[in-house]
């Protein structure tokens, strides 16, 4: 997987294949609609991530699917700065990234306080796919950080395939001494990126002991809610929070409700073609 990084179609399926096997099968409605892209001008590898999985429920009431460390920008928060398109930003607004407004694979820039504009990568494709990894890993159910965490995984007798080799972030241009997003994948079911190791199994610590601490998961902890319900009284979120929450996923349940009323009217415009042939 992701072995034609230079192979932009390739490269989108193979995203397409990941996040299918990460986060389930993908519904109509999970993209922004055709209508709305063509009305927006936009370089094509965003075009299509937001087609793809541009309505898509975040975890955990994100904005987005993959928004839960730093953040892919919301459809409709797209914006412009000095010239350029931002469509990615830090959690705590320290960086942002930008491209071309347009383009078939345009470089990507990001802007760091106090610095400025600063070149990150010469392909929007190939951040995109950093950016989809990285979220992944910090969207996921249990999450621990562990020095050398590929020999700790190996040492366990995990067996460990590269995904996404040494590919620049915006922290390596912050002078801190960060090394560029490197991420395996163990197992087929546990992400390692640089000293981060990530899963949605259900008892981690039992293949990893060392690694993942026990959780009562009968009280609810580590355990990933249902974006699509109501949030829960008991959770200390603000209320403006819940309220865009409850906002969206009424949003959500229109546009469902929308797709299968047109998929219905499609089903019976063909029935009754069928019965007129037929004379029945």
């Amino acid at each position: 997987m992701f072995d034609r990084p230079e192979d932009h179609r390739s490269l989108q399926l193979q995203l397409e294949q990941f996040i299918r096997h990460w986060y389930g099968n993908r519904k109509p409605w999970y993209g922004i609609s055709e209508e709305r892209l063509a009305a927006t001008r936009l370089p094509d590898p965003l075009r299509w991530i937001y087609g793809y999985a541009g309505a898509w429920d975040g975890l955990n009431y994100s904005d987005t699917l993959f928004g839960n460390q730093d953040c892919l920008v919301n459809f409709e928060e797209l914006y412009t700065r000095d010239g350029k398109l931002v469509f990615a930003h830090e959690n705590q607004g320290v960086w942002c990234v930008g491209t071309e407004p347009v383009g078939a694979d345009p470089p990507v820039w990001a802007h760091l306080d106090g610095h400025g504009w600063k070149p990150l990568d010469d392909s929007l494709m190939h951040f995109l796919t950093t950016l989809i990894l990285h979220e992944t890993v910090f969207g996921c159910q249990h999450l621990e950080s562990q020095e050398d965490a590929y020999a700790a995984l190996s040492a366990a007798g995990f067996l460990i395939v590269p995904l996404w080799m040494n590919a620049p972030y915006p922290w390596c241009l912050m002078d801190m001494g960060f090394p560029p997003v490197t991420i395996h994948l163990a197992n087929g079911r546990y992400l390692l990126m640089n000293d981060w190791v990530a899963t949605n199994e259900p008892e981690p610590w039992k293949a990893l002991p060392h690694i993942f601490e026990k959780k009562d998961l009968s009280a609810g902890v580590g355990l990933t809610l249902d974006p699509w319900d109501a949030i829960p009284d008991h959770l200390e979120i603000p209320k403006i929070v819940k309220v865009s929450h409850l906002r969206t996923v009424i949003h959500r349940h229109e546009l469902e409700a929308e797709h299968h009323t047109k998929r219905a009217a499609v089903f019976r415009r063909m029935l009754g073609e069928l019965e007129a042939r037929d004379g029945k």
